[in-house]
């Protein structure tokens, strides 16, 4: 004897010509809708806000990245500046010690040339 296998509604006939039912959805049909809306809502506020947290975070990495390569600058200009202040302060204390020293100007300068060949 053979047996026929067969998947129900697949040959029969199809099913939006059958009459459907409308019955209101009972009370848990309600529930596990309105309780699912509110999870799909709930995991969306908690996504949107994961996602602005780490959004801020990144902008501040970049800001803070920004501040860092600008005080390296300032520094590089920092220490320019100390070692022309340094240079400047020298020359000047140099010249004050002078003025303190008491020396005398000079004249007009006369050297003394001597010839080798007339030396003995």
């Amino acid at each position: 004897m053979l047996k026929a296998y067969a998947l129900p509604g697949l040959f029969s006939a199809p099913t939006f010509l059958k009459a459907k039912r409308t019955a209101k959805p009972s009370q848990p049909d309600r529930f596990w809708f309105f309780g699912s809306l509110a999870l799909i809502i709930v995991i969306g506020a908690i996504l949107m806000s994961y996602l602005l947290g780490v959004n801020s975070y990144t902008s501040r990495g970049y800001e803070i990245q920004k501040a860092q390569a600008r005080l390296s600058q300032l520094a590089e200009e920092n220490k320019k500046i100390n070692l022309k202040i340094a240079e400047v302060s020298s020359v000047m204390k140099i010249q004050v010690e002078l003025a303190n020293s008491n020396f005398v100007p000079s004249g007009t300068m006369r050297f003394l040339e001597v010839n080798q060949y007339t030396q003995r």
